[in-house]
């Protein structure tokens, strides 16, 4: 049976805890998570190693992103943008679920960030202002843009726990509907099929008559 695979996108050296702590929540639920640091994506040579990562976000169903205080390693070709943010946009373009957590001091100086974003300034709780400008992009963004802070990885579990549960009950109605529409769909072609024949019968039945 095949296992719905989660892609936990995130820098590694200050967020290494939290990482391993998912990985084993989501192995518990029967997921399949998928890390960088173990592994789960298969490079090749003929492109960079990030581009794998990117092209390895089109094969899971959920991407978990995980906003810390360390920028993490420039992307190619921009430097304003992580490789961790691009995965999380990569995500969003391929339509994929996206759950966003944001640490508790970083998301609470971000309103810090935003009546001093044309300043020169320094911040406490961020080694790089570009991450504040990536969350303002992002809780702009017109869907896929639920964001909830945390302060520990038993915050990500727990709020997880829940969306999870949730998108069950959600694809039990939606089965539900379909059988619905499908039963509709088959009274349809009936009285259609009857039509045809009553329409048949009569007339046949007046040239007969006649």
């Amino acid at each position: 049976m095949s296992k719905p695979r989660v892609f936990i996108s995130s820098t590694f050296y200050d967020l290494r805890l939290v990482r391993l702590e998912l990985d084993k929540f989501l192995r518990v639920l029967g997921y399949e998570p998928v890390r960088n640091e173990t592994g789960d994506i298969p490079y090749g040579k003929t492109e960079s190693l990030e581009k794998y990562c990117y092209k390895e976000i089109e094969n899971v169903d959920i991407l978990i992103s995980i906003i810390g205080s360390r920028f993490g390693t420039s992307c190619e070709g921009d430097k304003a943008r992580s490789i961790s943010n691009v995965e999380l946009k990569t995500a969003l373009k391929e339509n994929k679920h996206v759950f966003i957590f944001i640490e508790k001091n970083v998301f609470i100086e971000y309103e810090t960030y935003l009546l001093n974003k044309d300043k020169d300034i320094e911040y406490k709780y961020v080694d790089n202002p570009n991450i504040y400008r990536f969350i303002e992009e992002i809780k702009a963004l017109p869907n896929n843009n639920n964001i909830k802070d945390f302060e520990t990885a038993d915050d990500i579990t727990s709020y997880l726990r829940e969306q999870f549960a949730g998108l069950m009950k959600q694809y039990f109605i939606d089965e539900q509907k379909y059988r619905e529409t499908n039963i509709i769909k088959d009274i349809n072609t009936t009285a259609d099929t009857l039509k045809k024949l009553v329409d048949y019968i009569q007339n046949t039945n007046q040239d007969k008559q006649e």
